[in-house]
């Protein structure tokens, strides 16, 4: 039949016959071994929009989305359970067959260590695994996710892996720092770093995210801005956005800002714009045995003195989002007012789409510096 069929009455020979709900990715797989016109075919009725590789945890998945061009229904996504490494190469092979035409392919790995993979995966299967990836799909974008759970043993397989794919790493996301030694890549586009050890300091191992080029860097769950303070951390040109973290209690002192932008000038030389989150101001803290209305003075002052601080010193584009508590609603105009004392120049704003307990929005710029101030509702 597929002799007698050409160009697109076979896409639509094989949609028919395969519709959309009827897929499965052990049937893409083996459509996509008969031969080339095959492949092409399912290329005309099909999308392959992602890829997405599990390795590890209760068990090892792989999972492709895709648009059906031809019955334009929603776009899906269709997976196999993969207990071996053979099974592995023949999909990756599959999926090379069919995308081979393509200029770039979306595809996220991630890597749970504890998993059964790892039983089965020494040095030199993961080296072979990483080197057929590689070879098979060199125009795959791969964004790489390493879990926790990381003993020496799994820590070594992950590196020789990541060694391996690291020409084709986009994004890495790391929910601990002690998972950062297995990558080694220099051409990220994003770096994500989400939390860190109880009981050790940014310090020692920041030097780690730096040593590890990224043009996105995103720490703001463990990395604050007066962490640079006298920091010394190692050079990283490659830089150019950063998310951090906004510590508003930190001691004031007239050395604290100049110092931290004159560290991020040195380290990270041509970064062009930070933005901070989780600045969040103390009402109650600091300021217990105090009326209300003087505890709010307070904090606006303390508040406003390291913004005004920061935009005073910053070289580079800043943003910062600021979260302000009030204890009733009905506080949020007198706030307000108080707030347009200490910050000259502050306006309120309407935003569509804003969290549920937020009363008032306020917004304050100066030299690089863009301010968003959300007055909440106290919880």
């Amino acid at each position: 039949m597929s002799r007698v069929l050409k160009g697109d009455a076979l896409s639509q020979f094989i949609a028919h016959f395969v519709p959309p709900q009827a897929y499965s990715l052990d049937t893409l797989i083996k459509l996509s071994f008969i031969n080339n016109r095959i492949c092409q075919s399912i290329q005309n009725s099909l999308r392959l929009t992602r890829i997405s590789l599990s390795l590890g945890g209760n068990e090892t998945t792989f999972e492709v989305f895709f648009e059906h061009r031809i019955w334009k229904c929603e776009p899906k996504s269709i997976y196999i359970n993969i207990y071996g490494y053979n099974k592995l190469v023949l999909t990756l092979i599959s999926m090379h067959c069919l995308t081979k035409s393509r200029d770039s392919l979306e595809a996220s790995i991630t890597l749970h260590p504890n998993g059964r993979t790892f039983h089965f995966l020494d040095n030199k299967v993961a080296y072979q695994l990483g080197r057929t990836i590689r070879e098979l799909l060199p125009y795959a974008k791969i964004k790489l996710e390493a879990q926790t759970g990381y003993t020496r043993r799994t820590m070594i397989i992950g590196r020789v892996f990541c060694e391996e794919i690291a020409s084709l790493l986009t994004s890495f996301e790391s929910p601990a720092t002690d998972v950062l030694s297995i990558c080694d890549a220099s051409n990220l586009d994003k770096l994500f770093v989400i939390r860190y050890g109880m009981f050790l300091k940014p310090k020692f191992y920041a030097p780690l995210v730096f040593q590890i080029g990224a043009k996105n860097l995103w720490c703001e769950t463990w990395l604050y801005l007066h962490h640079f303070c006298y920091a010394r951390f190692p050079i990283q040109p490659l830089t150019e956005k950063m998310v951090c973290g906004i510590n508003l209690e930190v001691d004031k002192h007239k050395d604290l800002y100049p110092n931290v932008f004159n560290e991020i000038k040195e380290s990270l030389p041509n970064l062009n714009e930070i933005t901070m989150f989780r600045g969040r101001v103390e009402v109650d803290k600091p300021f217990r045995h105090i009326p209300r209305d003087h505890r709010y003075q307070l904090a606006i002052e303390s508040m406003s003195w390291h913004i005004n601080q920061i935009a005073n010193n910053s070289h580079v584009i800043t943003k910062l989002d600021i979260k302000f508590p009030l204890y009733r609603t009905d506080d949020a105009a007198g706030v307000g007012a108080v707030l347009e004392i200490f910050l000259p120049g502050l306006t309120e704003i309407d935003e569509e789409k804003k969290s549920a307990f937020t009363v008032k929005t306020f917004v304050f710029s100066s030299n690089y510096t863009t301010v968003k101030i959300e007055l909440q509702k106290y919880n």
